[in-house]
């Protein structure tokens, strides 16, 4: 578990970590409060918004590869976040993900994690 304290961003600090500690790392979920977020909907690689005040964390994953080469679409994070309205957002972080108040993340560290594309073989001969 990971705590990140306050005014600190969230992505930012497990990134370094990571690379301090030379492992790899996988966000599985966390809880607090953020502030002043920048996402932008998957799908929409150009289009990002800007959420102003403070949110709740409903889920938040990600990972943080050490070693490179990784391409961009296998790293990073994903948020989910409400607000006392009912307001519901999500979407990947592309900006700041300032903690509002403290924020624990539960997260897992590899330490020779690899990046694979599947099938390994591609060869449609082998039956199992």
């Amino acid at each position: 578990m990971l705590e990140i304290s306050d005014g600190c961003d969230v992505a930012t600090s497990v990134a370094a970590y990571a690379a301090r500690r030379r492992r790899s790392f996988c966000i599985l979920s966390g809880s607090g409060a953020v502030a002043d977020i920048t996402i932008r909907q998957p799908g929409y690689s150009d289009i990002s918004f800007s959420l102003q005040g403070c949110y709740e964390i409903l889920s938040i994953s990600g990972s943080f590869f050490f070693a490179p080469p990784v391409p961009p679409v296998a790293a990073g994070v994903t948020v989910f976040l409400a607000r006392g309205e009912g307001e519901v957002v999500g979407g990947c972080v592309v900006g700041e993900l300032r903690a509002s108040g403290k924020v624990v993340v539960m997260a897992v560290s590899f330490v020779n994690a690899v990046y694979e594309r599947l099938p390994l073989d591609a060869n449609p001969l082998i039956s199992l």
